[in-house]
Formats: C-alpha cells, structure tokens, sequence
C-alpha cells in the first residue's frame, strides 16, 4: 500500500508542478530537515525522503508544506498537506509518541486555515492559485483529487485524536466533491452518469487515473463513517465507470487511454487568400456544444489561432488554424463553424495526424488528413461536420511512457488504471472492473514484441516495483 501511494504522490506532483520544474538553473538546497524542526515539528518518516526531495518541500512557519521554487520562494502546494498529516499520522498510530499526532492537527489546521467555503454547499476546498507557479491552468480552482486525499486525511485525524472539528471538516470536504462543475465544482453529469474531474475544464477530460483515486478515497471514508450519501456517489461513479471503460481501450497498441478528451489542430483552407474569415467555432462532447473561446490559446479550449488580417478582419493568408476540443466519450465527432466571406468559396480541412509515440502526451502533426470540403456562400454561413472517426482515434490519446526514473522511461498511468481498477474491484466486487484490470494487464505482455513500444531504456515494468492485477504477486500500493 505504501509503495502505491508513493507513486500517486509522484505523478500527481508531476501533473501540478509548473513550467519552471524544467528551467535549467540550479535550484536552492533544500534544509537538511525540510524545515521541520525550525517550525517545531518532529522529522518527517526517513523512507519518505527521497519523495519529499522530489517534492522539494520545505515548512513554512505556520507548519504548512510548501515547495521551494528555484527563484528561492517557498510557496503552499495544496496536495502537499495530505502527504504529511498521513506520514504523522502513521508516526503516532506506529510509535504512540502523541508529538506526530500534535504535528498531523498543526499542518492539519494550517490546511483549514488555507481552504475557502463554497457558498450554497456548506463545503471547503483547497484552491490552486495560477499566480503561486504550481499550475498551467489560467483561473483559480479546486482539483476533485487533492480533495479526496484530504478527505481520507482528515477523516484519519479526527479517528487519530477523536477531535469533533476534524470530522466536520471532512464531511465539509465531501460535500466538495458534490459541486456541480458548471458551478465551479468537479461533479460532472454525462450522459453515462455522474463522474468525478480530476481537475476541472469547461469541457470535460475524464482521467482515468485521478477518478479512480477519488472513488478509492471516497470507499475509504464510506467504510470509516457509513454515510448513505458517501455510498450512492461511490455507486453512482462505478456504474459510470463501468460503462465508460470500453472507451478508454486501445487495443492496436495494447494500452489504455490517460483521458477521454483532447485537442486537434484544424486547418482550413480556402480557395485564395484574404477571401473568408471564421467568425464562430464549436465542438460537440457528449451531445454538449461548447464555443471558441475569446482570447484563449489553451489546448482545452476551442479557439481559433490568431492569425495576420486586413482591417477588416479577414486573415491575408488562405489558411486558418483552429484548435478543437474533442472527445471519446462521443460515439461520432461533430463541429461547426461559421464563415464571412466576400465572394463564394471552396473550403477544405484537414486534421493534423502523427503516429503514436511513446515520449509524446497528445498529437503533434507530422501530416495533414482532409476531413471535409464543402463550397461556401458570399456572406455569412454556417456548417456542421461530422467527419469520420479514424483521423481522431489518437486525440484521446493512449499512455505513455514518459516518465524518466532512474533512466528508465515507465508507462505509470496504464499500471495505475491496473492497480486501482484491481482495488475498486476487491473493495466492491464489481466483475467489470476486475475483467478490464485484467484485460489491461495481459496489455503489459505484449509490450516487448511492439515494435512502437519496445525503445530504447523503456521498461515494462511497474514503478515502483512489478505489478501483476491476479491475486497473490500484487504488491501493496498508487497517483496523480
């Protein structure tokens, strides 16, 4: 168990961690202690150092983890406090030395002193911040993730130390995850059922590897407290997941998918130059439309790439790139557009395609794929596509082997989806669950005889350790 939550520790702090993890100037030492005793906290477990280095963790003074940036500031990291108020929490419950249990309640409330309620919901959530460097993401939000793990967290204090306080707040952090996500939430309503975002997108991404982990912590806090609302979102989510787990096979290149939905680069192209301009655009995901947005250039978001116009408005060139937002969820891709044009035109798009690449995490045109031609007016129209499927099987794209350990580059998500797919199962005896766990493990055998897999200092392996979704060589246990 431990082994697996070291791994979701990782991958998670690789998800979050900004651009700057990958500037080349040499980062500040870390203290010896992590700041520990400089606060008045206890050392941390010592197994846990090499993962709390990778963190780069360092205490400020209120107790609260945070992650040493390589500008020399000390900024809170929301998922950081779930770490440590568990490791505390396993240094009392091991040693019954009641300074850890002291050490879980102070980064414990320094966390409550950092979360915001939701009004309407009688709800805390942990917020990432786009101005602290730790996210990519352009707003202010709440991951579904970070708050389970804070969930299971302060529901092991408030068993720890018998403090009413910490139960409330973990029933508070539940009811987080009930938060519609067109109010800002992580609880999405398709048309498989209710899910649960990993981090929230206007139009939803479904990963894997983070609802999985929710639903484990939400079965962890259900068993702990037996709440009946607890016990109808785990089964809402399960039977969802049930239902959704074909779309996530790939089974050309014996893997799964890291998330249903991704992103395309479109391009069209007109007949002449300086002819039509594109005034709208949309993608269809689940039978939802969702418009380009105004000003973005965010690959989760629909929008077309600014290109150079006239005063008018209308592009100098004869090709007009836009990025599309779409999804496996759909049983068929659909998106429309509007055009101005001065005079009638002939329009044809094309789709950028690559083939799969082991290092990559989504498409990177090697070539142009035409998906539609069609003969439009002088003045203002719009058309709806449905082009055919193939062009678009890699957008949601499979998992990769990308993370570098040790030298080794390793496909932790798809053993993610083994392993926590193999847990939900034990715990709820769903025969869906264990088939595909099982299904995607016999993946992993394959992997030597791909010609597209087998690289160059890729291994096989599970990380931290081999993996095996039967019964009695899995080890115990991880994320994102």
């Amino acid at each position: 168990m431990r082994n697996r939550l070291a791994l979701l520790e990782i991958v998670l702090a690789l998800a979050c961690l900004n651009t700057e993890l990958s500037a080349k100037a040499a980062a500040p030492a870390l203290k010896q202690d992590f700041g520990a005793g400089a606060v008045g906290l206890p050392p941390l477990p010592q197994p846990r150092t090499t993962a709390y280095q990778f963190y780069r963790l360092e205490f400020l003074p209120d107790g609260y983890p945070g992650r040493l940036l390589k500008n020399g500031k000390t900024v809170p990291h929301p998922i950081y406090g779930t770490y440590v108020i568990r490791d505390y929490i396993g240094l009392y419950t091991k040693t019954d030395d009641r300074r850890y249990l002291d050490a879980a309640k102070r980064v414990a409330d320094a966390t409550i002193n950092r979360m915001d309620s939701i009004d309407g919901f009688d709800a805390l959530a942990y917020y990432y911040d786009p101005n602290n460097g730790l996210t990519n993401l352009p707003r202010r939000f709440y991951s579904g993730l970070t708050q389970a793990r804070y969930l299971a967290a302060f529901q092991m204090l408030y068993e720890a130390s018998r403090e009413e306080k910490y139960r409330v707040v973990a029933r508070k952090i539940f009811n987080s995850l009930k938060v519609p996500s067109p109010q800002g939430g992580v609880l999405v309503e398709s048309s498989y059922g209710t899910t649960l975002e990993e981090f929230p997108h206007e139009i939803p991404t479904y990963v894997l590897n983070g609802w999985t982990t929710i639903i484990l912590e939400l079965v962890r806090y259900e068993k702990a407290t037996q709440d009946p609302e607890a016990a109808r979102l785990i089964q809402d989510n399960l039977s969802t997941l049930e239902k959704l787990l074909p779309r996530y096979d790939y089974p050309e290149l014996f893997l799964s998918r890291y998330q249903l939905t991704g992103s395309a680069r479109l391009k069209f192209v007109f007949h002449q130059p300086n002819m039509c301009k594109i005034t709208a655009f949309g993608t269809y995901v689940d039978g939802i439309r969702y418009s380009a947005s105004s000003g973005s250039t965010s690959r989760w978001d629909n929008h077309v790439v600014p290109e150079k116009t006239d005063q008018d408005g209308y592009p100098t060139s004869s090709e007009i790139l836009v990025n599309g937002v779409f999804s496996a969820i759909n049983d068929r891709q659909r998106y429309d557009f509007s055009a101005d044009c001065k005079d009638a035109a002939k329009v044809q798009t094309y789709i950028g395609v690559s083939k799969y690449d082991v290092f990559h995490s989504s498409v990177l045109p090697e070539q142009w794929v035409k998906i539609d031609e069609r003969h439009l007016p002088k003045g203002a129209s719009t058309s709806t596509v449905e082009p055919e499927n193939e062009p678009f099987k890699l957008v949601a794209y499979p998992t990769n082997f990308y993370k570098n350990i040790g030298g080794k580059r390793y496909n932790v998500y798809h053993w993610l989806h083994i392993t926590n797919l193999d847990r939900l199962a034990n715990e709820t005896g769903s025969e869906i669950l264990r088939t595909w766990s099982g299904r995607w493990h016999d993946y992993t055998r394959e992997w030597a005889k791909s010609a597209i897999i087998a690289q160059p200092n890729v291994s096989f392996e599970c990380y931290p350790g081999p993996c095996t979704t039967g019964v009695s060589d899995k080890p115990d246990e991880g994320e994102d």
